[in-house]
């Protein structure tokens, strides 16, 4: 009997603490959804309410908005560096959004062909050094063509 009362509360606790959670990533009245049911949109803040229920010390988010729209870009990017700040976790995440990246994160690194071009500061970093991130040399053309 006490056993099974004991389930039962942590099952109650638990299920508080993911509705919290998924309130916090604006999706609440998804508690009792399957992913299947869910948009794209909300399928990415399962990830990130995943993310809180696990209390990582870092969260790497890898392209997390590759499938979005400009403004759901924008609003998951301002909701992972919220959490992250919340969390007090170390957030690290890999970006085509140059414009993006530098505007929400104090540390931008480029990479290109698999090496450090920079990391630094957004406002240290040259209008130059971001063409050049994303300038195609004529074998690369050829590669892809």
């Amino acid at each position: 009997g006490d056993h099974r009362h004991l389930h039962t509360a942590y099952r109650r606790q638990r299920q508080m603490c993911i509705r919290d959670i998924l309130g916090r990533v604006g999706i609440e009245e998804k508690l009792f959804s399957t992913t299947s049911n869910l948009s794209g949109g909300q399928r990415q803040r399962v990830a990130v309410a995943r993310s809180i229920f696990q209390s990582p010390s870092a969260i790497l988010a890898d392209e997390p908005v590759s499938s979005v729209d400009p403004a759901r870009a924008r609003s998951l990017v301002e909701l992972l560096l919220k959490v992250a700040d919340e969390e007090k976790t170390t957030l690290i995440m890999s970006l085509h959004n140059l414009e993006l990246a530098m505007e929400k994160f104090p540390r931008v690194v480029g990479m290109r062909n698999g090496s450090i071009q920079f990391d630094r500061s957004p406002d240290q970093i040259s209008k130059e050094e971001l063409q050049k991130l994303y300038q195609l040399e004529e074998k690369e053309i050829l590669e892809d063509g």
